[in-house]
Order: structure tokens, then sequence, then C-alpha cells
């Protein structure tokens, strides 16, 4: 759990560490798990391991669709 993230409880996906929230609902755009997720920076990639450790299109559509929900 780098950073204090916890995506295992509603409270750690949507609070706010270090004034940004990793979820926001209704809003993709400002969800900076999501950010992340896209990130070109290997520092900022998530999940760590740089682009062979990269989510699918897939997966990442799948989310941001449900941040949009």
């Amino acid at each position: 759990r780098k950073a204090d993230l916890r995506l295992d409880i509603k409270a750690g996906a949507f609070a706010p560490i270090g004034g940004k929230a990793p979820f926001v609902a209704g809003k993709p755009e400002l969800s900076e798990a999501l950010r992340r997720m896209v990130s070109e920076k290997k520092s900022e990639r998530m999940p760590p391991g740089g682009p062979e450790k990269a989510l699918p299109a897939e997966q990442i559509a799948l989310i941001k669709r449900w941040i949009e929900a």
C-alpha cells in the first residue's frame, strides 16, 4: 500500500491523498488513479513496473466506464 492507497474499502478509493482522490465518481478526468494508469511517466504509472506491467486498454476503458457510472 504505497502512498496509503487502499482499494479494499470504499473510503480508501474515494478519500483524497495529498489533495487528489484516487477515484471521483462521475469524473474520470479528476480521478488520480485513472490518470496514473494511462501515464507515460514510468515513475507515475499504476500499477508500477513500466510499460510491460501496464493494464490492457480494455481494462482501462472498463475502469473509466465504472467511474463515469
